[in-house]
């Protein structure tokens, strides 16, 4: 019998959908990439298609990574990159030319999985999952939540928000199942909906932590580790250390909020901002040469002020002690776990007391260090990745 439903586990079809691919086509989302590879350890034709719409070439390229096969749907050709770039009246179109791009990747998307016979899309994010339902035929739909849809108080254009609201809501109810990664979410799903709920955070695999030793310095080093899209509570941390010494500030990553940032490096002696990192094989190394993580966000977006970062999961595999806000949502966690350190957002001179204060006594850091070996098992992703199971094995 056993022999049997393993060979029925092989023939099932998984496609894992992501629409906000990286610049570089050989780097996939942590959360992604480790979600394909345990349905391929559990048997299952696992594959991911991302629609790349940063890259130029206006094809379909196939690599590996780490394994797991990859298509990459590229829509933006060469001549719509420069018209992008240097037309302000085609900029002003962006938002159509970029539903256009969305609508190609769909409805190939429809004809690839009619072609390989789909029996699941798990889809990430919203527009992963509108792709997803268009393409899905009879094939089951899982809708991984990466972001709260529900409320966009951060949004100011009424109808933007009304129609994500809208959309969200309608995808809820299409949807098979749906993934929630933080605790919050679940009080936002509608009651006919909170069947289909299966809880999987952003949890950070153990394999990858579990040689990390710490390395030696006479300065306390603060770093900032990931995308580097929030401009005001980084420069809020840089601004907290300016001219103190015995610190060094470290922000780590690309993103939005970078070239700003970079611009103004020089204005801070004790802070580093580095750029691009590769995460398979520079991120053990960015831990060992932390004390601290600076786990913060502008609490003025909701999907912020809510989210459980993963740099809080790795900073518990990797024992190191975290600063955040009272009004985030993982400062629960830290205040259950006594693990790191609080302060109210926007309160500049708190933030600079509390840097002061670890810089003067480091040995505080030692106990929130004690607090974390005790707990960090509890947030592997090792520890919930098995959930899917109750997706793929109908358990």
């Amino acid at each position: 019998m056993n022999i049997f439903n393993e060979l029925e586990k092989v023939d099932k079809v998984v496609k894992i959908i992501v629409t906000n691919g990286h610049r570089s086509l050989n780097t996939c989302s942590f959360r992604v990439l480790n979600e394909a590879k345990y349905l391929q350890t559990r048997g299952y034709d696992t594959e991911i298609i991302i629609l790349q719409n940063k890259e130029i070439g206006k094809k379909i390229i196939s690599n590996k990574i780490d394994g797991i096969c990859i298509k990459h749907y590229i829509c933006r050709s060469k001549q719509m990159n420069q018209a992008l770039e240097k037309n302000s009246l085609i900029r002003n179109f962006k938002v159509l030319i970029y539903f256009m791009w969305f609508m190609q990747f769909s409805v190939w998307l429809r004809k690839y999985g009619k072609n390989t016979k789909v029996d699941f899309w798990q889809c990430h994010n919203l527009t992963s999952v509108v792709a997803g339902w268009i393409a899905r035929n009879r094939s089951k739909l899982i809708f991984v939540m990466r972001e709260n849809y529900e409320d966009q108080a951060g949004i100011t254009n009424k109808f933007k928000r009304f129609f994500i609201k809208n959309i969200n809501e309608f995808m809820q109810n299409k949807s098979n199942w749906l993934i929630h990664v933080t605790p919050q979410q679940i009080n936002k799903t509608t009651h006919q909906n909170k069947h289909k709920v299966i809880y999987i955070p952003n949890y950070s695999s153990i394999g990858q932590y579990t040689h990390i030793e710490k390395s030696f310095s006479d300065y306390l080093r603060i770093n900032y580790i990931g995308s580097v899209r929030d401009y005001k509570s980084l420069k809020m941390l840089m601004n907290a250390s300016k001219d103190m010494e015995g610190i060094q500030i470290g922000i780590h990553g690309l993103g939005e909020a970078y070239l700003k940032l970079k611009s103004e490096e020089s204005l801070y002696e004790n802070t580093k901002i580095t750029g691009y990192y590769d995460y398979k094989s520079e991120t053990e190394k960015l831990y060992q040469n932390t004390d601290v993580i600076f786990c913060v966000y502008d609490i003025a977006i909701q999907n912020w002020r809510e989210s459980r970062p993963i740099k809080f999961y790795e900073s518990m595999l990797t024992i190191t002690p975290v600063i955040s806000c009272y009004e985030m949502s993982v400062s629960e966690l830290i205040i259950k776990y006594d693990v790191g350190f609080l302060f109210h957002y926007d309160n500049l001179d708190e933030l600079k007391e509390l840097v002061s204060a670890l810089v003067e006594n480091p040995e505080i850091l030692e106990e929130k260090k004690k607090n974390i070996a005790k707990i960090r098992d509890n947030f592997t992703w090792e520890s919930v990745v098995k959930r899917f199971d109750i997706i793929y094995e109908g358990h």
